[in-house]
């Protein structure tokens, strides 16, 4: 019986410490998903209207204060953005390198890199907001802002 024991917590043991070590990457909807707190959050504190983000979700980028301040939010929460609302690449890439499936990585630092050279706008909202609709231009397939 004490060896049975001994056994069966070894297999434990072993399943567990291999099951520690497997990659779990997130494909662009679990992304969104993961997503769907920071959007909250946001969207309160933005005041951003249930209608504007429904807006957003299928791809229009209506020129509002709200709907602007809030991708700011989602990206500084995201840490997207630096805490001088720099978009910090090099932290960016340790993430999707980390968590993303392999499929979409280079698709996703091209489009984080060559939307990074276009920006202009020092203001976080105008910023988050700029960001996130050459982001959804560049390549819709692979926007996770929700």
């Amino acid at each position: 019986m004490k060896n049975k024991f001994i056994s069966t917590l070894a297999v434990v043991f072993f399943v567990t410490i291999n099951f520690s070590r497997t990659e779990a990457r997130l494909n662009v909807e679990q992304m969104k998903e993961f997503g769907k707190a920071i959007a909250k959050s946001c969207a309160s504190k933005t005041a951003l209207s249930k209608e504007l983000q429904e807006a957003h979700r299928n791809g229009e980028f209506p020129e509002d204060e709200a709907l602007k301040c809030y991708l700011g939010c989602y990206c500084k929460m995201s840490k997207i953005f630096d805490k001088d609302n720099n978009i910090d690449l090099s932290y960016v890439f340790k993430q999707l390198d980390a968590m993303v499936e392999l499929q979409y990585i280079d698709r996703m630092k091209n489009v984080f890199t060559t939307c990074k050279a276009q920006m202009t706008a020092t203001e976080l909202c105008q910023l988050g907001y700029d960001y996130a609709k050459c982001y959804r231009n560049m390549d819709a397939g692979v926007y996770t802002f929700i």
